[in-house]
């Protein structure tokens, strides 16, 4: 399900397109650390505060706070909404890292390697996401979206992926010619072919 945050000037969106489900790292909130937020974060866990959009991160409300009611050990978490200016922003936490815009619907979170992730910054999102503003490449594939996907065409577009960049389709040769540091060497495509394998057996393996 989508869902939206809200920043405290505009309304950030965050389709959720989490590729898989992943084990939960610091489940319990037992560790805490100053992440520069004004309010220390669970470690492990980020927020609209904690994003990788430094700009946005200080407008940002702080939409958490860390309490002793606890069903297990010591802590807790407690998320809220605030309303600034009118705007509502919603209380998240996740795993992932926030990648939130100020284009509606343009935002998500994502558990991607961080390897695999710059992999995808650089050769495929310009293109790939409802920010583009390439039509035909983004209803091709739109990572924005991922999540509204079945698992049957997240299968087919994970394997389309690996087979247009080990046969140098993607990214194509106009695109590179612009970008020259979009083009993918033999480590990369064999970094990305291997997410998508790994990717793959965590959906079939899902319910």
């Amino acid at each position: 399900m989508r869902k939206s945050i809200l920043s405290v000037i505009l309304i950030i969106a965050i389709p959720l397109w989490v590729f898989s489900q992943q084990q939960l790292q610091n489940p319990g909130f037992e560790e805490w650390e100053d992440a520069g937020t004004v309010r220390d974060e669970p470690v492990n866990w980020s927020s609209i505060k904690t994003s990788d959009n430094d700009t946005l991160n200080t407008p940002a409300p702080v939409v958490w706070d860390i309490s002793d009611d606890a069903h297990s050990g010591n802590y807790s978490i407690k998320l809220f909404n605030v309303r600034i200016w009118g705007i509502m922003a919603t209380g998240i936490l996740t795993n992932g890292i926030v990648h939130p815009s100020f284009i509606p619907d343009s935002g998500y979170v994502y558990t991607v390697p961080e390897d695999v992730m710059v992999i995808l910054e650089k050769s495929c999102f310009d293109c790939h996401t409802t920010e583009s503003k390439k039509d035909k490449a983004k209803n091709k594939l739109n990572f924005s979206t991922w999540n509204e996907l079945s698992k049957a065409k997240k299968v087919g577009k994970l394997n389309a992926i690996c087979e247009e960049v080990e046969n140098g389709d993607m990214p194509t040769e106009k695109y590179i010619s612009y970008y020259p540091d979009s083009q993918l060497n033999d480590e990369q495509v064999s970094a990305l072919c291997n997410w998508v394998d790994s990717e793959i057996e965590n959906l079939m393996d899902s319910k």
